[in-house]
């Protein structure tokens, strides 16, 4: 299958996932959950998934570009979920209002794609600070037994049809 010095044969192919694709995608998980890549890289490599070294600054340039897009992901979703209240003009501090509020929910649990998203558009509806000034919604988003999406759930609900 493979000739005395180790190369593939010609004509033969790599099988599985590309290498790359799987360390994308688990930086990305990482990311998401507010994780450094680092803290997964030994549950994902000791399965075998990655075969590839990513040394420590490929991690922090990986992992800086992989927030930042996410940022934007987030400032066009609320630019077109409140597309009065967020314009072209303020989008400097838009992107300061997404990043604070991502810390926000990570401090709560809140690690979601989704979620997160519905934590900035109830900071938009509601206010910066209603996670304080709401003792309904303090009461919801500090409970340790509930994960992020119940408590985004719970707050839904909380919206909908009151106490």
């Amino acid at each position: 299958m493979w000739d005395k010095h180790g190369a593939r044969p010609r004509g033969m192919r790599e099988r599985g996932p590309r290498r790359g694709a799987v360390a994308g995608a688990a930086i990305g998980f990482a990311i998401r959950r507010g994780l450094h890549p680092r803290q997964i890289w030994g549950m994902v490599s000791s399965q075998g998934a990655l075969g590839v070294i990513i040394r420590a600054k490929q991690f922090a340039v990986l992992g800086a570009q992989q927030q930042r897009l996410f940022r934007d992901r987030m400032v066009q979703r609320l630019d077109s979920s409140y597309p009065g209240r967020i314009s072209a003009k303020y989008r400097v501090e838009t992107r300061a209002f997404v990043d604070a509020g991502i810390a926000k929910a990570g401090r709560y649990g809140i690690e979601l794609e989704g979620d997160i998203e519905s934590f900035l558009g109830m900071l938009v509806e509601w206010g910066p600070d209603f996670d304080v000034a709401k003792a309904w919604a303090a009461a919801i988003l500090n409970q340790k037994n509930h994960k992020g999406s119940d408590k985004i759930a719970l707050l839904q609900e909380h919206e909908r049809f009151g106490d």
